[in-house]
């Protein structure tokens, strides 16, 4: 990346961006000539210094919600958990049975591991359950047994608290834990909704998905309502526009969602680069650092933090 991108994105100067990787230990790369090249994870340390100062947050728990399928929900998480990876130690668990985000990080479960539903029988599996994916990223991979389980203990009243009491004893590892959940409204988001301190919901701008909208968030009004404990608390952070097209439609579309809903500003742009990441298993802030969706994904990251943090 070059280094006036990475000037013009941080609004600071060249010499101060140099001194703040002297001063927080962070080694820019060498291209074979020698020349220092700034990478995303540099910028977004840097990005995190500069606005909040080096405390990180403790244990922020975040679902990423919508029952409909096929809106980038699992995408999102990948490059969400990566980004927030660069910032602070991160933890993504798979909540999907259909596992698609442990297949995405080249974690393929046999019926015999140690998987998520493993972990919410018994709360002691959890620390032979995660997996490591770089250095600050972690996983709780799901296997298809998982909806064995689900289907076991829809009537145990306890269930929905169970990812909760799984968290306990490990959540303090973490400054993030983002929750990918699948496209449907039954126990798997109670479980994710309960362990969380917040949620977000992903919509693609498309005349069906306003439909997945409302029907997410009738449901979770409904559980909070249903809930008897008193300890249901995860907090709307808003919705965020997955694969935008620059058309009327769309804008439109954006538009009456924005009236009626709180709305990230952020918009994540539909680009070739995004499935061909996935495609050979890597963020696309590995795999395409100049690319749109990069810079979308860092801004979405940081309205995110900026409405957790004030």
């Amino acid at each position: 990346m070059k280094a006036g991108k990475v000037t013009k994105l941080l609004e600071i100067t060249k010499p101060t961006l140099l001194k703040k990787i002297s001063d927080f230990s962070l080694d820019t790369e060498k291209t074979h000539s020698g020349e220092n090249i700034f990478r995303w994870k540099h910028i977004f340390k840097l990005n995190y210094l500069q606005e909040y100062g080096a405390k990180l947050p403790n244990s922020m728990i975040i679902s990423i919600c919508q029952n409909k399928g096929g809106v980038g929900k699992t995408t999102s998480v990948i490059n969400l958990a990566s980004a927030l990876s660069f910032i602070g130690k991160t933890l993504v668990i798979d909540l999907d049975s259909q596992a698609n985000l442990s297949q995405a990080f080249d974690i393929y479960l046999e019926e015999k591991d140690i998987s998520l539903s493993d972990v919410l029988n018994d709360p002691t599996h959890v620390n032979k359950a995660i997996k490591n994916i770089t250095d600050n990223l972690d996983i709780i991979p799901n296997h298809i047994k998982f909806d064995k389980w689900k289907r076991a203990e829809k009537s145990n009243s306890d269930i929905p608290f169970a990812l909760r009491k799984a968290l306990r004893d490990i959540k303090a590892n973490y400054n993030f834990i983002i929750i990918d959940t699948p496209p449907a409204l039954d126990l798997s988001l109670e479980l994710a909704l309960y362990a969380s301190n917040y949620y977000v919901i992903p919509f693609q701008p498309k005349p069906f998905s306003l439909e997945g909208i409302a029907n997410i968030v009738d449901e979770i009004k409904n559980i909070s309502k249903a809930d008897k404990t008193g300890t249901f608390e995860p907090k709307m952070l808003g919705i965020f526009i997955n694969i935008f097209e620059k058309n009327k439609l769309s804008q439109q579309i954006f538009e009456f969602v924005a009236a009626n809903y709180d709305v990230f500003e952020t918009k994540i742009s539909r680009v070739a680069a995004i499935e061909q990441a996935q495609a050979v298993k890597q963020a696309i802030f590995d795999y395409e650092e100049q690319s749109q969706a990069s810079y979308d994904y860092f801004h979405l990251t940081f309205e995110m933090l900026k409405k957790i943090q004030g």
